[in-house]
């Protein structure tokens, strides 16, 4: 009013900064949980990648998950095709079983330089999984589908059909290489820092530190201790989150930025619990913080999208006597294109490229639909 007149004022009023990001933030936070999801991570409330995006430690807790160790494969015996494209359609087809086979089948590829790609799934039962792999019907069976415990010399091995006739068997054997090794490598080279909370003694806690390649550890923490150090963390505006067993170590839990729980008992059902790693590993996690740091750069990007017509029409009404019906159809058009933008996203679910181009290693016990495996 100073400068200008009564139109430049209704016309600089008139821009909506808010509606676009209102609308698009719901919808960002939909498409996430769903990405999520398919990592093997169930997140259940809104504002939890919020926090994850800020954490800066992981205080793990020493569970059975951290002692399993991983498995190759020790043997193809093929029957009618040849073993390049058998292991390319049986890694296919492994990516559905759920447990450690599907990951030592794409390193198995990975050595030979193969690409697979993931099928889709018709049919999965309690004896195996059925794929459509380029026009061919390919079942693989097996005495178990789920994941191996530690206790077992070996993952059980895998009958392979094509088109209903036995074309191969794959065999596999353990390997002293721990399976959350790779995954703590990961969150390391991601920017994050781990720690180890055990209740084990001092030397199996730095043992299997040691393993792990976590950052810090200490052994003989019982509950108090963890609660401790999680409330200093905080006093000290460190962000950490918790992972562990959230039920049983409640009162530490709540003293955490973010609490992720291990699947099992009651942590499905405690109500404070952040997010949920369904597999019995902690093999989401990478994938999972990647996801939270990728949605903070979309918000942001959203609401630049909104600012940047809005700005423009307070421009106009000094500059070239923009009207109010002007402003409106332009800031119109850029919530139009954060909406439909989130919309797109949601609709076709594919997840960002900067947190699923890694390697196999971090491909958790849960599949993803349409995930490269190489």
């Amino acid at each position: 009013m100073v400068v200008g007149d009564l139109t430049t004022a209704g016309a600089i009023l008139r821009p909506d900064y808010a509606t676009g990001v209102r609308l698009a933030v719901p919808l960002e936070t939909l498409r996430d949980v769903k990405l999520a999801m398919r990592q093997g991570a169930l997140v259940r409330t809104g504002d939890a990648f919020g926090r994850l995006a800020t954490t800066s430690w992981i205080i793990l807790e020493d569970h059975e998950g951290l002692h399993h160790a991983e498995c190759d494969v020790a043997g193809i015996r093929t029957n009618l095709l040849d073993e390049a494209r058998i292991l390319q359609a049986t890694t296919a087809a492994g990516a559905w079983l759920g447990d450690e086979r599907g990951p030592a089948l794409a390193r198995a590829c990975r050595e030979r330089g193969l690409i697979v790609r993931r099928a889709s799934l018709p049919e999965i039962d309690a004896d195996g999984v059925v794929v459509d792999y380029r026009g061919h019907v390919v079942r693989l069976r097996s005495g178990s589908i789920g994941a191996a415990t530690g206790n077992e010399p070996a993952p059980p091995p895998l009958i392979v059909e094509v088109d209903g006739v036995e074309a191969a068997a794959i065999r596999f054997n353990r390997i002293e290489r721990l399976a959350a090794a790779a995954t703590v490598r990961r969150l390391r080279r991601d920017g994050l820092r781990v720690f180890l909370a055990s209740e084990r003694a001092a030397d199996a806690a730095a043992c299997l530190a040691a393993h792990l390649g976590v950052d810090r550890h200490c052994g003989g923490m019982c509950l108090d201790a963890k609660f401790r150090l999680l409330r200093d963390l905080r006093q000290q505006r460190v962000a950490a989150a918790f992972v562990g067993d959230c039920a049983a170590e409640t009162p530490a839990a709540q003293e955490a930025h973010v609490t992720i729980g291990l699947a099992g008992g009651d942590a499905l059902g405690w109500k404070a619990s952040d997010v949920v790693l369904l597999p019995p590993s902690i093999a989401p996690l990478p994938g999972l913080f990647k996801l939270a740091r990728d949605r903070t750069r979309r918000i942001e990007r959203a609401r630049h999208t909104v600012m940047v017509p809005n700005l423009l029409c307070v421009a106009g009404a000094f500059a070239f006597g923009l009207t109010g019906m002007g402003t409106v159809i332009i800031s119109n058009f850029g919530t139009s294109m954060v909406y439909n933008g989130a919309m797109r996203s949601l609709r076709t679910g594919r997840p960002d490229t900067t947190w699923t181009s890694d390697d196999e290693e971090a491909v958790g016990p849960i599949p993803s639909r349409g995930k490269r495996a190489s």
